[in-house]
């Protein structure tokens, strides 16, 4: 069974307004050690789109909705409309956590460390003006954390740095309104309603022990991780099996490179 979406202009389009919060602070508990916290809040409002068709059949009894669809006179759905509109509001708000480090060694070199961590409070969306708020934090392409983390060590010439990122986990469903029947539409097991958490591991190796130059070895994806199914891409949109927006296919990757300066 199929039924008709019709997207169409709309001359009554509001502009759309947004309003960025932002407040912060830096702490420096020891010498050449410092820690920074930034809160972040993003609003946007008379948010131009289409009105999306999960979430139009997912809530047809709400009278906003009713008139974007057309019935039969059996009560039977024959179409939709999807119009661009002023959908709704968007509210976004989280931390974000980064740590600074060195440590002299002594005739042992230097020890450097870097942190970075993203915390998605929530990822609220209005999706019409008369509508309830739902929070889409966690739901498919809206992961709670990220964060990357290196640890590296000079010593003379020699600089060598291992790093990692990290994604979290999130749902297979694109809205909170939706449920995961992927078992029953495409035969997949149940496990696929949650994409998995990736993190991948990087080394780097420099060497400054030549006049002017400087040589430099890469490892991407050290461990050759393989990415997160991501059924949402897989099946639903009969495309490649992973996130590429947090996720690569490519596996372990070799760089070597020289970089000379002219004097």
């Amino acid at each position: 069974l199929s039924v008709q979406a019709n997207i169409s202009g709309n001359a009554n389009l509001l502009p759309e307004k947004s309003t960025s919060k932002t407040a912060g602070r830096v702490w420096e508990p020891v010498k050449d050690w410092s820690v920074s916290l930034d809160y972040f809040q993003i609003e946007r409002r008379n948010e131009i789109s289409s009105l999306d068709i999960t979430y139009l059949l997912a809530n047809q009894q709400d009278p906003n909705f009713a008139q974007f669809i057309t019935r039969d006179a059996g009560g039977h759905i024959v179409s939709v409309a999807l119009p661009y509109i002023n959908i709704g509001r968007t509210k976004v708000s989280g931390y974000d956590l980064d740590l600074k480090g060195k440590k002299n060694l002594g005739e042992w070199g230097k020890l450097n460390l870097r942190s970075t961590m993203s915390i998605n409070k929530e990822y609220l969306i209005t999706p019409f003006p008369d509508s309830p708020t739902v929070d889409y934090n966690k739901t498919h392409d809206q992961p709670a954390f990220r964060s990357t983390l290196a640890v590296g060590w000079e010593k003379g010439p020699w600089t060598h740095e291992i790093s990692t990122s990290y994604v979290s986990g999130y749902a297979y469903i694109g809205t909170p309104a939706e449920t995961c029947n992927i078992d029953k539409i495409y035969g997949a097991p149940l496990s696929y309603c949650q994409v998995g958490s990736n993190q991948t591991y990087n080394w780097f190796t420099g060497y400054k022990g030549f006049k002017n130059i400087e040589l430099t070895f890469n490892i991407s994806n050290l461990f050759n991780t393989s990415p997160s199914f991501d059924a949402q891409s897989a099946l639903a949109n009969g495309s490649y099996p992973y996130n590429p927006d947090y996720s690569s296919p490519l596996g372990r990757r070799y760089a070597v490179m020289a970089k000379y300066t002219f004097q």
